[in-house]
């Protein structure tokens, strides 16, 4: 059968994404940030986000793996890019295609 623990300790899956500035260095707010994955029974996938070149870490925000859409808001502004870290620590399968970003531009 499928196995996603060790010894007991379920396996965490993380990934960073390149910082992200949409072309332009004006101010963005984020409003909404999709998970676009697989819906299962239970569990969350927790975001985490840079303005600072990975130096530190804001959140996380949970995304609910059980429901739809998968998503968080809140994210604040920003000048220039931002990254974002995706993790995610259960006992279950994690199939996930991207993030959706949805911003604005300001001045």
């Amino acid at each position: 059968g499928e196995l996603y623990r060790d010894d007991g300790a379920v396996y965490t899956f993380e990934v960073r994404t390149s910082r992200i500035d949409f072309g332009t260095n004006k101010k963005k707010y984020v409003e909404e940030v999709r998970l676009v994955a697989d819906t299962v029974s239970t569990g969350t996938a927790q975001l985490y986000w840079s303005d600072d070149d990975y130096v530190t870490w804001n959140g996380p925000l949970d995304f609910d793996m059980s429901r739809e859409p998968k998503a968080v808001t809140r994210l604040g502004a920003h000048y220039g890019g931002r990254a974002y870290r995706l993790s995610h620590s259960s006992n279950a399968a994690f199939r996930a295609e991207a993030i959706e970003v949805r911003y604005r531009v300001g001045r």
